[in-house]
């Protein structure tokens, strides 16, 4: 079966918005969900709140939204309180309330909306995408009120429901039309869709614009905790009650599940919390509901003609009611409401046959990769399925009505996955008819790091991003771009990436990459090196720079390739610094367009093939250098050796990253120089007879030299010191780069700890799940204010205190993209609670480069070895002493003064990976009144010498409770840890040292963090 897939996580991404002190931008205007007349509250066009409330006998105002604690307002001497966001909100629909003297209330300048189990205030943030759900001037179904009768439910004399009819419901009374339930989420009602979510509108636009099959919505109360009257519920006792104003449905940020709730069932049988709630509303929904609305409705009331779809509890319920009744549905949608695995599928007889759509979807913030790996593995089974990530956004009304508007287009279709993919391939609007067809899609062009359009200097339109899976981007709008008549292309990119995909039919294509190195910190060849590949086609060690002849350059790779599973995939693999692109183009070959597609280029010519032995004699600041490079030359590819004589001692080293451009010559050599691997990169120019190079050693020395050619036939030198690569011999995959081959003993090459179990890093149903949030605070080591991500468990509570882990990412990531995305920390404590394994404790996700938390400052510059030759400045001050400093001053008093935490050195704990390791051990042995609990996973090369770590062992014996040093065997970073071990073994300093069979990657990782975080804190 062919399958589509919707991940479009990092579409249409908003700019970043550096918190500074300046003031927001004062263009405020009032909310679109104002009462008639009021001015407040207002939103600016940089998504700040600003609200007003005249209480002049109050002591203390605040709303509830904006951030921890909500918003504090000001009292002015007219007795108005006034205040503004601390933070641009999230895009979209919120709840809120305001706090006066302790009572809650509504704001009396806004609609109320039912959420949270109350009436509540709303406001709504423009969002950028908002005209998909925007009142137009096309024709309108309509929305009625129905009550039906219930005799489950017989406590009241009739249940509400609304229902949405098409706009040609009325005009032609012969037609009928298929139905979708549509469900809302927890502490919401049957107004939650059509007033929250505007399902009417989005209806209206797609059926006006031809883009969806016109049915019938359906939208009744979930539950069966029936009040007096429409939305009177009663609450909903059960977890959750107390949620926060500003959270839908009181979910936890950054999950996939809710609250539990006691129906009159209780929580039923199975692991998901909604199954007793679930089971009553079934009887409710399927033997009283839907026979009235196939009795009162001109319905198509067969199996294929009827779907249903919920948000959050809403989709959970829909899983658990469809698959069922499977009779009675044969279109399924959970928007952030779980997934249907492929275990469903094989617990459910008849689901291939009988069930003609599943769509699961979630916001970016929530768990994409959760969406997406089960995407993938349904369609491994051979499943229809299709998924959906909202960008940037959380577990809220936008990420549900962008749900609701891809999911429309596809229901009730022939060929729903078909259509799916001519969503994402930016083709022909999908068939309003049963007959839908696939298209065939012209050129698919991609612009990396925008969110919006872009037009090239041919009237091409560039699609705002999307496809992409993981990293962040970053636009640099004033910079001059090189070799291009269009640089807009180049100004915005996309950077430590994962993957690329995007579906397309079957058939041949010309896959075109767009680079162009603008990052300032990239100094020269060999800074930036990774490798993707292509359908398969596999570009090694590719660098930007080199490439594209200099900085500020564009540069396109031109790949052909044949597609036969329906998606064309690229691949990125960092090796030094992260991947970056620009821009990309699929172009069809032969059948896809009316004008023919652009050829791949001509194969490149070559000045000379210097293929041979080369010597070299120079100058150096440690003396005369005498050198024999061994070279081999395969088209634009350079493999080869260097023996290098210096004061009667020879060293040889294979030299990497090879590469030939027309004249011009790049390679790498690595040195160790003080225990430290340094990159010394060569660049020049290539003659019959001779190479005129530089010579670049890290950022400590660069000469300039001229290699004599000796003769093509020349012999290579035997290699007499290099040491064979053992496990761990080879440079290992993911980021690391700085690494050497180490051969590791039968005695050091053992894991301490087995593979954790299967599923330890996977979101489980019916267990309870902590809340991840964004805090802000003053750090002023920096002078800036600057943010963090903190994970509390569920039921956190003030009367109780908890251990603190600090959990640093790497170079590549900051505070909310790596350990709780690729390495889903939260999800691997949650179930660690859940087991008992752990107890509850708080983890800190700060941003481990301490100058601001702008996109632009995300990697710390470079730095060499740091101004004073400190390791833990390998990447400059940023994350060397600025963010010691950050931690210690900063982030832990402001976690221990807004937190209820142990603040004891026994109750704290640091850990991270690869630059956060070393940090982690940099910053936790050298902070033994602070920390007790250290963890070091793949520490890089910015750990410091571990004489300099641990210079007084017996003191580390006293003070450490649980010393970690971990790396994978695969890894090219072993040299630190092996060497920190070793010390510390010999040292007699009690330490874990595990070492597993991975490389330099989240496999590692998690599995380090789900052993570490079991051994600490006891």
């Amino acid at each position: 079966m062919k399958t589509a897939i919707l991940s479009f996580t990092l579409l249409a991404s908003l700019p970043a918005m550096a918190q500074t002190d300046q003031p927001p931008v004062e263009d405020f205007k009032s909310s679109s969900l104002n009462q008639p007349g009021q001015q407040y509250p207002q939103v600016n066009s940089q998504r700040f709140a600003r609200f007003r409330i005249v209480a002049p006998q109050a002591q203390s105002v605040s709303v509830g939204l904006g951030g921890r604690g909500g918003t504090p307002l000001t009292k002015a001497e007219d007795g108005s309180w006034t205040g503004t966001t601390a933070r641009p909100l999230d895009e979209g629909f919120h709840y809120y309330h305001l706090s006066v003297d302790g009572g809650t209330f509504n704001d009396p300048g806004t609609l109320d909306f039912y959420g949270s189990t109350r009436w509540e205030s709303g406001i709504e943030i423009p969002a950028h995408d908002q005209d998909f759900y925007a009142l137009k001037d096309v024709p309108h179904g309509r929305v009625q009120q129905i009550l039906f009768p219930s005799k489950f439910t017989n406590s009241i004399i009739a249940r509400p429901a609304y229902v949405y009819t098409p706009p040609d419901y009325d005009k032609d009374t012969t037609k009928r039309y298929p139905v979708l339930y549509l469900q809302h989420g927890w502490g919401e009602n049957e107004y939650a869709w059509w007033n929250q979510g505007r399902a009417n509108l989005i209806m209206d636009n797609l059926i006006a614009e031809g883009k969806t099959r016109p049915f019938i919505i359906v939208m009744t109360y979930g539950l069966t905790n029936e009040g007096p009257g429409p939305g009177a519920r009663r609450g909903g006792p059960g977890p959750g009650a107390g949620a926060a104003a500003g959270s839908t449905n009181a979910v936890p940020a950054g999950t996939n599940t809710a609250p539990a709730v006691r129906g009159p069932g209780g929580r039923g049988g199975g692991m998901n919390p909604f199954a007793g709630a679930a089971a009553a509303f079934e009887v409710v929904l399927v033997n009283e509901l839907i026979p009235y609305i196939d009795a009162n409705f001109r319905t198509l009331s067969d199996q294929a003609r009827r779907g249903m779809a919920g948000l959050s509890m809403g989709g959970m319920e829909t899983k658990i009611i469809t698959l069922k009744n499977l009779d009675k549905f044969s279109q399924i949608g959970l928007f952030s409401g779980g997934v249907i695995t492929p275990t469903d599928v094989e617990n459910t007889p008849g689901f291939k046959e009988k069930v003609k759509v599943v769509f699961c979807s979630c916001g970016s913030r929530e768990n994409p990769g959760n969406i997406n790996s089960n995407h993938e593995a349904l369609e491994k089974a051979g499943i229809k399925n299709i998924a959906y990530v909202s960008p940037e956004s959380a577990h809220e009304f936008l990420t549900w009505r962008r749900s609701l508007h891809q999911f429309a287009q596809v229901v009730f279709q022939d060929d729903p996955t078909n259509i799916a993919a001519a969503l994402q391939t930016g083709g022909p609007p999908a068939a309003a008819s049963a007959t839908a067809s696939a298209p065939v899609p012209g050129t698919i062009r991609i612009k990396a790091g925008k969110s919006e359009p872009v037009k090239d200097a041919e009237g091409n339109v560039w699609q705002a991003e999307q496809g992409f899976e993981g990293g962040q981007t970053i636009e640099r709008p004033d910079i001059q771009i090189a070799n291009t008549k269009s640089p807009d292309l180049y100004r915005a990119e996309h950077y430590s990436m994962d993957s690329f995909s995007w579906p397309v039919p079957n058939g041949k294509y010309l896959a075109k990459l767009h680079f162009a190195e603008t990052f300032d910190g990239i100094t020269g060849p060999g800074e930036r090196v990774f490798t993707f590949n292509v359908q398969g086609k596999e570009f090694k060690d590719f660098d930007v720079w080199v490439k594209a002849g200099g900085p500020l350059k564009a540069y396109v790779e031109s790949v052909p390739v044949d597609v036969t599973d329906g998606r064309i995939k690229v691949t990125f693999t960092p090796k030094v610094e992260n991947p970056q692109i620009c821009a990309i183009e699929i172009v069809p070959q032969g059948g896809g367009e009316t004008r023919t597609a652009p050829s791949a280029p001509a194969a490149k010519t070559f000045a000379t093939d210097i293929t041979g032995t080369w010597k070299a004699a120079f100058d150096t600041q440690i003396g005369i250098q005498k050198y024999l490079f061994v070279l081999k030359q395969d088209g634009a590819s350079l493999t080869g050796k260097a023996t290098a004589e210096i004061n009667g001692e020879k060293h040889e080293t294979e030299l990497k990253e090879g590469k030939i451009d027309g004249d011009s010559v790049s390679f790498v050599e690595m040195l160790s120089f003080q225990g430290n691997d340094v990159r010394i990169v060569y660049t020049g120019k290539v003659s019959v007879s001779e190479l005129k190079l530089t010579r670049q050693v890290g950022e400590i020395a660069k000469e300039e030299l001229v290699a004599k050619r000796e003769g093509a036939d020349a012999p290579a030198q035997p290699s007499t010191t290099q040491p064979a690569a053992g496990p761990g011999g080879r440079r290992g995959g993911g980021r690391g780069g700085f690494g050497g081959p180490v051969t590791l003993s039968p005695e050091d090459n053992k894991e301490a700890f087995p593979k954790p179990p299967e599923g330890f890093d996977k979101v489980r149903e019916g267990i309870p799940h902590g809340t991840l949030e964004r805090v802000d605070y003053d750090s002023k080591t920096v002078g800036v204010k600057r943010w963090m991500e903190v994970y509390t468990p569920r039921g956190y509570s003030k009367d109780k205190k908890y251990p603190v882990l600090f959990l640093l990412h790497g170079i590549g990531g900051n505070e909310n993209r790596e350990w709780t995305r690729g390495g889903v920390a939260n999800v691997v404590i949650d179930n660690l609670i859940a087991e008992k394994k752990i107890e509850p404790m708080i983890v800190v996700f700060p941003n481990g480069n301490a100058t601001t938390n702008a996109a632009s400052a995300g990697r710390g510059g470079r730095g060499g070895f740091g101004g004073n030759g400190d390791p833990a400045a390998l990447a400059g001050d940023g994350w060397g002493k600025n963010f010691e400093s950050d931690l210690i001053k900063d982030i832990i008093p402001f976690i221990e003064s807004h937190y209820s935490v142990y603040a004891d050195r026994e109750h704290r704990a640091v850990a991270g990976l690869s630059m956060g390791g070393g940090q982690s051990l940099d910053f936790g042995l050298g902070n033994l009144d602070r920390f007790a609990n250290v963890g070091g996973f793949s520490s890089a090369p910015n750990t410091r010498a571990p004489e300099v770590l641990v210079p007084d062992p017996a003191k580390a014996r006293e003070k450490l409770k649980v010393l970690w040093i971990s790396c994978g065997n695969k890894d090219g970073l072993m040299t630190f840890s092996l060497r920190t071990h070793t010390y510390l073994k010999a040292k007699d300093v009690p330490h874990i040292w595990h070492v597993d069979d991975n490389a330099h990657d989240f496999k590692h990782w998690k599995n380090s963090l789900y052993w570490f975080a079991q051994q600490i804190f006891k």
